[in-house]
């Protein structure tokens, strides 16, 4: 049993709430100082305290399923169609679309302007540089001459492993001689093979070995 705090009387508390007041009556006239209007009170009784929401909702219960009148919703289009904002795309404004092209022409940088960004901000240019510390066999390994000797070696076997002929698979372009001990074959694309990932795990240059020999040659 609990007391309320407003009418002093002893009730029952119900477990889902604190058990300060006895009635919704009691409960707004302590609140606010004067008893709640016949709206408020079926409100209250129908969806519970002023301040129980919904769950996952940020609003009052009762105003949950309401919906604008078919006035007030043409009103709110006519002045959205008037007053356009950055997230409108061209299909819905024709209008707008040259607009936006209009003012991102100055700002857009041409191919030619990327790469000489990219060429200015490589190697020594860039913010990040630390004097070379990446090994050697690292950036081969991340150079555009890697990756398309990598490509000619997939184009020339069809993307077809050599070994067991899997296609679809994830592919790795093989060293037929070791990256490592032969420098001036790491770009041959005859020194390449395509191999699936079991085929490249079974040769000898996989794994541990291969990077033992790196180590020892480094």
């Amino acid at each position: 049993m609990s007391c309320c705090e407003a009418c002093k009387i002893s009730f029952e508390k119900r477990p889902d709430t604190k058990g300060r007041f006895c009635s919704y009556q009691c409960y707004w006239k302590n609140l606010k100082g004067k008893p709640p209007s016949e709206d408020t009170t079926r409100l209250l009784k129908e969806f519970g305290s002023a301040h129980r929401f919904t769950p996952g909702h940020t609003g009052f219960k009762g105003f949950l399923g309401k919906k604008h009148k078919p006035e007030t919703r043409e009103v709110m289009r006519t002045a959205k169609l008037e007053r356009p904002n950055r997230y409108w795309s061209g299909k819905k404004r024709p209008d707008i679309a040259p607009k936006i092209s209009a003012a991102l022409k100055g700002r857009r940088l041409s191919p030619e302007q990327r790469r000489g960004m990219s060429a200015r901000f490589s190697g020594r240019g860039n913010p990040a540089w630390k004097g070379g510390v990446t090994p050697e066999h690292t950036r081969i390994r991340n150079s555009n001459e890697y990756a398309c000797w990598r490509k000619a070696v997939f184009e020339r076997d069809n993307y077809t492993c050599v070994i067991c002929g899997a296609h679809g698979v994830t592919l790795h372009a093989d060293h037929i001689k070791r990256f490592a001990e032969y420098p001036h074959l790491r770009l041959d694309t005859n020194n390449g093979r395509t191999l699936c990932v079991p085929c490249h795990k079974a040769t000898p240059t996989w794994g541990y070995q291969s990077k033992k020999v790196l180590l020892a040659i480094t």
